[in-house]
């Protein structure tokens, strides 16, 4: 018989109604599964569709096909229907609510409750509250998870916004202009260097690009724009904008949304090549008048050379038919001013064989001994005469040079020796240099010259002071062609002298490449 308490209640009533609300209660809790196996979604109870017998329509069953039918037999487990999955505080929430629940109801049969189930009631609670707490937390996950997406999206603009701006900084702050141009030829964008190349700092957006461009550079420009837009291609070029007198590098460049034109400013470049093109063409005008002066002046001396030639050889004549005559003084006057014709003659023809390049080198080995010996016994009459000691060291060396034009070389150091000289004598020598060069030196005691005179002087027409006829039988050219020769031969000349002491002057020789017995190493 049903038990019924103080108030006349039945208390296994009471307890069944207890555990109904219990289970709807914990039926919101349930998780259903969605069908994929990837998410649990919690929800309310579905509701609940009549029975077919219920809606009075006849009830219809389906066999399982073939295939179903096998998977079932093979695994009966696999064949029992999925009940729905439950989260793991939703399983403690339900399981704390039900035990508590009976407590409840064991208070409410018996009229009071142990200390000891009290405690575990709480405790129960207690468990309850921390899985809906779990709970709440698992279902706002997704929230969490949108709005730190968000918040990636809003530093992603502002980072954008922040290069954007640099950018815009950087492109006004260019010494280039750059301007862009959209399909339909308006301007959308020009930094202050292109304002200032097309319009002197004027607006140009929202311009035609013709519009703000001079009018005869438009032609060009519609052309190049049209050009890259087939191309796809950067199309480069140079136009002279007015009335601006500019000149400009232009480059076209095409982009997604139309064209992307840069202007660079060239007008100094521009102008320094036409400088240096007006320069050029002067240089080689100068070059072909001196060029044709040299020709002038070397077919002169050679038709020259000739009538003055006979005249020194009638002017010796007739010294030895004047011999014991007044006059024949006079006739040894002519012979010297003869010489010295000659000796301009000669040195301006060599000149302009080297200005035109008609001296053309052909090297072989030669004995510079024998060359040395010849030239101490020419020239040592005439220092004699002139109270000097020529004096000349032997050697046995070898040289790779051209015979005539080392010979003129030599000639020309030794006679400018003698001319600057006043008292004490010349020598010639030779020293090694390395093991495949020698020096051949012509020093002299004469007057010498400071150290910033040392490039002047071979310099041509140039007379230093000092000679020792006055001046009257230099020309200026001996040690002008001095040099040319040693160039055209690959030799080297230098020079060192000291004021009231004297001169040096030497010339670098390579040495021949093979050495016989009859040929001596030594210097």
């Amino acid at each position: 018989m049903p038990r019924r308490l103080a108030d006349g209640r039945d208390a296994q009533g009471i307890v069944r109604s207890g555990a109904g609300a219990l289970s709807r209660e914990a039926g919101s809790m349930f998780i259903q599964h969605d069908g994929r196996g990837s998410d649990l979604i919690p929800g309310p109870k579905r509701p609940v569709r009549p029975a077919p017998a219920a809606r009075g329509e006849p009830i219809r069953r389906r066999a399982p096909s073939t295939a179903k039918a096998q998977r079932a037999s093979a695994n009966p487990i696999a064949s029992r229907p999925v009940p729905a999955a439950m989260t793991l505080p939703s399983l403690i929430g339900v399981i704390a609510a039900a035990v508590a629940a009976a407590i409840a109801a064991t208070a409410a049969y018996d009229g009071a409750v142990p200390h000891h189930a009290l405690g575990l009631g709480m405790a129960l609670a207690l468990i309850g509250a921390v899985a809906a707490v779990l709970h709440s937390k698992r279902s706002l996950r997704p929230v969490a998870a949108l709005n730190q997406a968000l918040e990636h999206s809003r530093r992603e603009r502002e980072q954008a916004e922040l290069t954007a701006s640099r950018m815009a900084a950087i492109l006004e702050g260019a010494c280039d202009g750059v301007c862009e141009v959209d399909i339909d030829g308006f301007i959308t964008y020009a930094n202050q260097q292109c304002r200032t190349l097309l319009v002197g700092g004027g607006e140009l957006v929202g311009l035609a690009l013709p519009q703000a461009l001079p009018v005869g550079s438009a032609a060009a420009f519609a052309a190049a724009c049209a050009r890259s837009r087939v191309e796809g291609e950067p199309v480069c070029f140079d136009e002279h904008l007015m009335p601006m007198a500019r000149w400009v590098s232009v480059r076209v460049m095409p982009s997604r949304d139309g064209l992307v034109i840069s202007f660079r400013d060239i007008t100094t470049r521009r102008e320094a090549d036409q400088r240096i093109e007006r320069a050029e063409a002067a240089r080689a005008e100068a070059e072909r008048k001196l060029l044709d002066r040299s020709r002038l002046i070397a077919t002169a001396s050679h038709d020259l050379r000739q009538p003055v030639q006979s005249l020194l050889f009638l002017g010796t004549a007739l010294a030895e038919g004047l011999r014991d005559h007044p006059m024949a003084p006079l006739a040894t006057g002519v012979n010297q001013a003869a010489e010295a014709l000659k000796l301009l003659f000669d040195g301006m023809l060599d000149l302009s064989k080297l200005d035109t390049g008609a001296v053309k080198p052909e090297p072989a080995d030669i004995p510079l001994g024998a060359l040395l010996d010849r030239l101490g016994a020419e020239y040592g009459h005439r220092a004699e005469m002139c109270g000097l000691r020529l004096t000349v060291v032997g050697s046995s060396a070898w040289v790779r040079s051209d015979a005539v034009p080392l010979e003129r070389i030599l000639r020309n150091l030794i006679e400018n020796a003698l001319r600057y000289t006043v008292e004490g004598g010349i020598l010639i020598g030779c020293r090694r240099i390395g093991r495949d060069r020698i020096r051949v030196d012509v020093l002299d005691t004469g007057t010498g010259f400071p150290a910033d005179q040392a490039e002047i002087i071979f310099e041509a027409f140039h007379r230093g002071m000092g000679q020792v006829d006055g001046g009257d039988g230099s020309h200026g050219l001996g040690l002008a062609i001095v040099r040319r020769l040693a160039e055209a031969l690959g030799h080297g000349v230098s020079v060192d002298s000291v004021p009231g002491r004297g001169s040096r002057f030497s010339v670098e020789l390579p040495l021949a490449a093979t050495v016989t017995p009859d040929r001596g190493a030594r210097a």
